[in-house]
């Protein structure tokens, strides 16, 4: 039977993400080390070079986000460990009877077209493997960053299923686990990277510490050798996310939470994700769990307003300032000495910072306005978000 092979991609946008799935076969059992994907990289990588050579140096020599993700052979295969048993002498059999799903998603617009220009091969050839391309397809519709951000709903579960190990770089070491703030951390990473709309990681990371939680999961830990050399232990398995109710308040990053939940499929999850790690699905795959219905959000306009951020010496809304003399006295509450002055104005400074951000404007914008440091708006912002926390 012949591959079904078409010469290239049909799609006829230009997107800046999409997801191909390539089916395969050995032509006979074949084993391969545990690190053949570090090859498979490299395979990809001369595939698109021979469309484009400037793009393929690019992703080879750009050392942050690299702007695809690449899957292992997925499918039933053998671990097999040599006598000594460690993971540098371990090999993984392919069986010619077993077909295998190779995954591949571009995530910015010059990769896309590249792809959409891939005469697609019939053959893989990794040492002396040969694996027979059967048939490809599109596994993740082609979209841009702004359809994702529009389409998504606030009422969409945020559960993923991760298929093979993933894992996050904490203080030089490897983290296998699921915390939340290093799941969304990994996709914003990738999102400011690559979409022309941004976000503040610093912002978006302390609001998703106190604010999504990670309400279930079912998984383990795995390890896996995924480039030249190291390994690295992750976990596989399926988790459900929520985020509180005081969360909540903050429409933009309620809504940003579920566009990268969104994006996950295409992004990895966590890192080597070039190299076979993080591939992620989203919806919840075990049966023995329900899935726990999560409150429906506020709707949300999809674009940031971009009229100036008003700041406590400007004209500013009659709802803004009705939010700042709300705050104002709690803040004022937390001072020792509340009789003075400079109680007063930071208690008035905390109460601005706080309603600002809760209508969405950012950090840096806030900053501007007041003719603050960055630093010290952040600081500001972080004191008195712990206090409400408390209040």
């Amino acid at each position: 039977m012949p591959p079904k092979n078409t010469p290239q991609p049909p799609w006829k946008t230009s997107p800046e993400l999409v997801g191909l799935q390539i089916d395969l076969q050995p032509t006979q059992d074949s084993t391969l080390p545990s690190n053949y994907t570090y090859w498979l990289h490299a395979w990809f990588l001369d595939q698109i070079r021979q469309i484009d050579p400037d793009l393929s140096a690019e992703l080879h020599n750009n050392q942050t986000d690299k702007a695809f993700t690449l899957s292992g052979f997925l499918g039933d295969s053998k671990s097999i460990d040599s006598p000594k048993e460690t993971l540098w002498e371990r090999t993984i059999q392919f069986f010619a009877n077993n077909t295998y799903h190779c995954q591949i998603t571009a995530l910015n617009k010059p990769l896309c077209n590249a792809l959409k220009n891939w005469r697609i091969p019939k053959t893989i050839k990794l040492r002396d493997s040969i694996f027979q391309i059967r048939h490809w397809q599109i596994s993740l519709p082609p979209t841009t960053y702004t359809a994702l951000w529009n389409k998504v709903s606030t009422d969409d579960e945020l559960s993923l299923n991760f298929l093979s190990p993933t894992a996050f770089h904490k203080n030089g070491n490897h983290m296998p686990l699921p915390i939340p703030e290093n799941i969304l951390h990994s996709y914003l990473r990738r999102w400011n990277s690559f979409a022309r709309r941004q976000f503040d990681p610093d912002e978006f990371s302390l609001w998703a510490r106190e604010g999504v939680v990670l309400l279930r999961h079912n998984i383990r830990s795995i390890k896996a050798q995924p480039g030249k050399q190291g390994s690295v232990t992750g976990f596989t398995g399926t988790i459900q996310l929520g985020i509180t109710n005081k969360a909540l308040r903050d429409p933009l990053h309620s809504q940003l939470t579920h566009a990268l939940i969104a994006a996950a499929p295409y992004f990895g999850t966590g890192h080597k994700v070039t190299f076979g790690l993080g591939q992620t699905h989203k919806g919840w795959v075990s049966p023995e769990i329900p899935i726990a219905k999560s409150k429906p959000l506020p709707s949300l306009e999809p674009a940031i307003p971009q009229r100036p951020a008003p700041s406590p010496t400007k004209s500013i809304p009659r709802k803004l300032t009705a939010r700042i003399k709300e705050l104002q006295p709690i803040f004022l509450a937390s001072k020792k000495r509340q009789g003075g002055d400079r109680a007063l104005k930071t208690a008035e400074l905390w109460a601005t910072i706080i309603a600002r951000q809760e209508q969405g404007d950012s950090l840096k914008a806030i900053a501007a306005d007041l003719g603050l440091p960055y630093d010290s708006v952040k600081k500001y912002s972080l004191l008195a978000r712990r206090y409400l926390d408390q209040f």
